[in-house]
């Protein structure tokens, strides 16, 4: 039982707020981080660039997606965590 504990994982809802506070949080790092953490971290979530004379097309991996939101939210909490007495 002891062990079933220490692998759960509390579910966390994705809601636009979330999303908001990821998309505000990508733009800081790009604008603002170095250029290895910015390629890294786009191969990471894009897998295919199509240009056309029209469109361009960005495609990735929705659980990658889900999975980085979830990462930066986690973060966040431990981040307010530890400024907690």
């Amino acid at each position: 039982m002891e062990r079933a504990k220490e692998h759960f994982v509390p579910q966390i809802r994705i809601d636009p707020a979330l999303i908001e506070r990821f998309g505000r949080m990508m733009q800081e790092h790009f604008a603002s981080g170095s250029v290895p953490f910015r390629k890294a971290y786009l191969q990471s979530l894009i897998t295919v660039v199509e240009i056309d004379d029209k469109y361009i097309s960005i495609r990735g991996s929705k659980d990658v997606l889900e999975k980085a939101v979830i990462a930066s939210f986690r973060r966040e909490r431990a981040m307010l965590l530890k400024h907690v007495p």
